[in-house]
């Protein structure tokens, strides 16, 4: 049983990696105002004229049967929409602590890279000029993508743990 929670959650680690990378927690707050755009549709004619109105809080006059339609699509779509919106704040809950570990190890990372930069940028000029395929290569250009890049702390995590979750199951 261990051995599958392990692979669920390294698993899950490895996707959310994908998720992370693709910035989808900025994408959230589009689709929460998408989802109010569309909640505020039905409401958008008296909306716009409570707002072009120049006595604030003034209600412009709805019908009563109109009222009785909105307010019935209002509770339809919150019943339908609260859990969505609540699966949103949970996931966000749970990606920003990752997301947060993610930048923390890539800070040190970065730390340590700009203190071996001669060390690596020795083993790159000698690595350039020992092959004639690499002579279109500056050692600029080597440096520059060295800084770069970034250690994917997510799914190798995940490869972590569904490892030990191989080795338990054949333990």
């Amino acid at each position: 049983m261990t051995e599958l929670v392990l692979t669920y959650i390294g698993t899950m680690l490895i996707a959310l990696e994908f998720v992370r990378g693709a910035k989808v927690l900025s994408g959230f707050k589009s689709l929460q105002a998408l989802v109010g755009m569309l909640f505020a549709w039905p409401f958008r004619p008296y909306l716009n004229a409570m707002g072009s109105q120049r006595k604030p809080f003034a209600m412009p006059v709805i019908k009563t049967s109109l009222a009785i339609l909105l307010i019935i699509y209002a509770v339809i779509f919150l019943i339908i929409m609260l859990p969505v919106t609540i699966a949103f704040y949970l996931f966000y809950i749970i990606i920003t602590p990752l997301e947060f570990m993610h930048f923390a190890v890539n800070k040190l990372y970065f730390i340590s890279k700009k203190e071996y930069r001669p060390t690596y940028g020795f083993f790159t000029r000698i690595t350039l000029s020992s092959s004639k395929k690499y002579k279109n290569i500056t050692e600029k250009q080597v440096v520059n993508e060295i800084q770069k890049k970034e250690i994917p702390i997510l799914p190798i995590i995940g490869v972590i743990l569904i490892t030990i979750a191989f080795v338990m199951f054949l333990v």
